[in-house]
This record gives C-alpha cells, sequence and structure tokens, in this order.
C-alpha cells in the first residue's frame, strides 16, 4: 500500500495499468518488466491529441488478493482413444495477485473543427500497441495478465485508489436564493452609461469537453 498524496489529489485522470499473476513469485518478475514499459506508454500517450502531459506515479500500488474459480485445462486423448461421456469441467480456486501503476494525464480541449463532430481523447491506439508490445514479452508466462483502464475521478465519483484514498473532487458552491436576490438587485441599479454593447461570440464561449 502507499501512503496519501497530492499526486492523486492534484490530477483528475488517469491511466491505470493492472499488473497480475497467479503467485507472487510470478508477479514480481511481470510486475517488474511491466512498471519498466511504462515509460514507453508514457511517450506513446503524449502524442495523442489534447494530452499534454503524461507523468507516471513512481512505484507501484498493492492490490488485494482475488480468488477467482477458474476451469481446469482438460487433458488431451491419447491416440485412438474415445472420449465416453461429456463430463461438466473441472473447477479450480486460485489467487490473484495484482499490481497497480498509476500514469496521471493533464490534457487540454481538443479546438473544434467547423462541421464536425467535437472529439473525445481516443487513447485506444497507444493502450492497444503497448498492451501488444508488454504481452509478448518472452518471459510471460499463460497465468500473467495485464488489465488497462482510463479513470476520470470527475465522472466516475465511487473511484478509491488502493490506500482507501479517495479523489479530490471540487464541488460547485450554490448561492443561496437571499445572496442571488441581493445581487441581481444591485445589477438593476446600475445604469447603463455604455453606447454600445458587444455579444460574446457563442462558438467561442463554448469549451469542449475531453
Amino acid at each position: 500500500m502507499f501512503a496519501p498524496s497530492e499526486f492523486f489529489q492534484q490530477h483528475k485522470k488517469f491511466i491505470k495499468v493492472t499488473a497480475s499473476a497467479h503467485s507472487a513469485q510470478d508477479l514480481l518478475k511481470w510486475g517488474a518488466y511491466t512498471e519498466s514499459k511504462l515509460r514507453l506508454l508514457v511517450k506513446k500517450l503524449e502524442f495523442v491529441l489534447g494530452v499534454t502531459y503524461a507523468i507516471p506515479w513512481h512505484e507501484g500500488c498493492s492490490l488485494p488478493i482475488e480468488k477467482v474459480i477458474m476451469e481446469k485445462t482438460p487433458n488431451e486423448l491419447k491416440s485412438g482413444e474415445e472420449k465416453e461421456e461429456e463430463k461438466a469441467p473441472e473447477t479450480i480456486e486460485v489467487e490473484v495477485h495484482r499490481t497497480a501503476y498509476f500514469v496521471a494525464l493533464v490534457v487540454e480541449n481538443i479546438p473544434p473543427i467547423p462541421g464536425e463532430k467535437k472529439k473525445k481523447l481516443d487513447l485506444s491506439k497507444p493502450a492497444s500497441d503497448w498492451l501488444h508490445m508488454t504481452n509478448n514479452w518472452p518471459g510471460r508466462a499463460s497465468t500473467m495478465s495485464i488489465g488497462f483502464e482510463y479513470v476520470d475521478v470527475t465522472k466516475k465519483k465511487d473511484f478509491v485508489f488502493p490506500n482507501g484514498q479517495k479523489p479530490a473532487v471540487e464541488k460547485k458552491k450554490k448561492r443561496k436564493r437571499g445572496e442571488k436576490a441581493a445581487s441581481d438587485a444591485k445589477a438593476k441599479s446600475v445604469p447603463n452609461t455604455s453606447v454600445e454593447t458587444m455579444e460574446p461570440d457563442a462558438k467561442k464561449s463554448k469549451v469542449s469537453e475531453v
């Protein structure tokens, strides 16, 4: 587990990479390899339109062990041997050891193109390329896997970091009715001395969501 840090409070968008293995010993090797390739992921992410910076957290975060029910691999039949009857697949309980790695994303609004739909942050290409490269490691066993998740804590308010720390989501302050009425009355009491009024350009005033 890791101690609370301002890193997880300052940023709102993250990539969560989870390395998993069926034993602690395998996870040490698989996690070390995964962590060594995070720099390449950072470089790929920073080429994405809308991403200004990708900042990796300096260490992995241990996750609780999961117990998963899996089917046993069926034994191959010997040559000439016939299968007498269909049997229900045998299952086994497996412990899955996991470590999570976080990369914070600093993003900017993607300028809209007239006549086209508003573009959203597209991480599919760097994600698929990096996962393909990482999964092709010669030392990877079939019991090792990796997960890739984009987390926007402003939209996923129930998200909790591995240490139980919740993201700091800014809350909009609502003005009381009395304060709003007083503000409106004050605005009406000020005479309009300007000769011309300029309306803001609606297109320029809108901010596109990433």
